[in-house]
């Protein structure tokens, strides 16, 4: 249950300055060019996914926060909803690290772009899929999780259990 989480939360970051870098091939030890072009201060292109978010994994809820602890980390928060209580949480983060943001405590996704309106991720460290975080309106935005094997689409819907 809580991989599910962790899976969901990790959908976030791009835009000015270009840093070469690389990111680990999954089925071997070469590496695969990375350009990204964006600097720290474009994380707060993100405030639109500031907020908490309903979205559904195989027709079965899940609930996230996200919300900027400084000018360079994102923090989200998954949790179960009851409908009176939350439990089972755990913590991600989309953080500043040697010159590119990453998503995860081990570096698992490396941003490789950030819109105004978007944030991808490419898998960098025990990792497989790539990440889309995509806004639609104030009140939604979808994470699409890309494998070799499938694409999975996560509608997320402003959500505040407190507020019914």
């Amino acid at each position: 249950m809580r991989t599910q989480y962790m899976l969901i939360s990790i959908f976030t970051v791009l835009g000015c300055g270009q840093i070469d870098s690389s990111i680990k091939s999954k089925d071997s030890t070469a590496t695969i060019p990375v350009t990204i072009s964006y600097s720290m201060k474009d994380l707060h292109k993100l405030k639109w996914i500031e907020g908490k978010w309903r979205g559904t994994h195989h027709t079965k809820p899940f609930y996230e926060i996200y919300r900027f602890a400084n000018d360079s980390t994102l923090e989200i928060i998954s949790y179960d909803w009851n409908g009176k209580d939350s439990s089972h949480s755990s913590k991600s983060r989309v953080y500043w690290k040697d010159g590119a943001y990453y998503l995860g405590d081990h570096l698992n996704w490396k941003v490789t772009e950030i819109t105004d309106s978007s944030i991808m991720m490419l898998p960098n460290n025990k990792a497989s899929n790539d990440i889309l975080w995509k806004y639609s309106d104030s009140t939604s935005w979808d994470a699409i999780l890309n494998d070799k094997k499938e694409t999975s689409e996560y509608h997320m819907q402003a959500y505040d259990p407190f507020l019914k």
